[in-house]
């Protein structure tokens, strides 16, 4: 089995309780598939600002109504996969 390296956007999250206490975790959602860092580089700095409007609401509906989620950083990361 060969190993095929993609880049994609990676999505790091924080969470807050309704209360305002900060959870330990952070949540990663690798998002959106490039052949290469430069492609996933211009992608991001094209849409930058329509990716983290719509990546923060796309994580607030798959959270429980009571956190409230932070965008931390969205990146262009090396993402590893079987092929």
């Amino acid at each position: 089995m060969s190993t095929v390296a993609t880049f994609m956007l990676l999505f790091s999250f924080s969470l807050t309780t309704a209360d305002g206490n900060q959870l330990d975790e952070v949540v990663n959602v690798y998002s959106k598939k490039f052949n290469t860092q430069a492609k996933c580089e211009r992608f991001l700095s094209n849409y930058g600002p329509i990716i983290r409007g719509k990546g923060i609401r796309s994580i607030q509906e798959m959270i429980k109504d009571e956190y409230q989620v932070k965008l931390n950083s969205v990146s262009c990361s090396q993402f590893h996969e079987n092929g």
